[in-house]
């Protein structure tokens, strides 16, 4: 028996493609990417004027505006249950910057619970608060602000692309606290459906038994799960990059979130 030369080099062998499942990506969720864009204006009197101290419109658009002024006196400008959403990113108390230092933690959580006051007085039944933070912080304010909420659940939002510049565990989270106004808030699932794992992708159908370890089914018989065409449901895991140098949405706000989080938040 002959043996095959030996050319030194691995065997080459052709690769394995699995078929493209067309319910891995959701392409029905309302975007504007490819839309026109529309223009808004800046108000001059508030461009010369603009303090936190005077609540005052800074710009206007046709898909909104956008106010400065002390949050607290704006909420409280605004009249009750007409709000269906809050989407807070406030001060984390630390101490980076004059608007982000406060003589104590306790003086921060006392400040903290006044506007989230009045966010949940604006918030119609249905409506929610998203608030994000550092986990060590929103834990100081998750069980007292829980007085103006019927629920709520505590959100990671994980990005891998920021460097460890410490000598320390390197963050590669913040949390979001998406509080409930009534056990009855709107939440729109297949807006913020996910797409498949692999293994989906692979056997996109099996038995699905009646019964769990949680509890009954409704008459204990399995039956034939199919994956939804729109993609998975969310978890309370999001993985989305921060926003750095080089993306072309990195503007000099100091603490800028990415445009896919709070189209996610928006959209649920």
């Amino acid at each position: 028996m002959k043996s095959r030369p030996h050319s030194g080099k691995p065997e080459q062998r052709p690769a394995v493609q699995e078929p493209a499942a067309e319910y891995a990506r959701n392409k029905e969720i309302p975007t504007f990417f490819g839309q026109p864009r529309l223009k808004g204006f800046f108000v001059e009197a508030a461009t010369t004027q603009a303090s936190p101290d005077i609540l005052s419109l800074y710009y206007k658009h046709p898909n909104g505006e956008i106010w400065i002024g002390d949050v607290t006196a704006w909420l409280r400008s605004l009249e009750s249950a007409t709000v269906d959403l809050v989407f807070a990113d406030p001060p984390y108390n630390i101490k980076k910057a004059e608007w982000d230092t406060f003589d104590s933690q306790e003086q921060y959580v006392e400040w903290s619970l006044q506007w989230i006051e009045q966010a949940a007085r604006v918030l119609k039944p249905s409506g929610t608060l998203y608030i994000c933070g550092f986990s060590e912080i929103l834990a100081d304010i998750k069980l007292p602000a829980s007085r103006y909420f019927k629920g709520c659940r505590w959100l990671v939002w994980h990005y891998k692309n920021k460097a460890n510049l410490g000598c320390d565990w390197g963050r590669a989270h913040e949390s979001i606290l998406h509080f409930r106004k009534s056990r009855g808030f709107t939440f729109n699932i297949d807006d913020v459906r996910i797409p498949y794992g692999s293994h989906t992708l692979k056997y996109p159908e099996h038995p699905q038994a009646g019964t769990s370890q949680y509890g009954k089914g409704d008459n204990g018989k399995g039956e034939l799960w199919r994956p939804h065409p729109r993609g998975a449901k969310p978890r309370d895991v999001i993985e989305i990059p921060t926003t750095c140098n080089g993306m072309h949405e990195k503007t000099p706000h100091p603490t800028q979130k990415p445009e896919e989080l709070l189209r996610k938040l928006m959209l649920s």
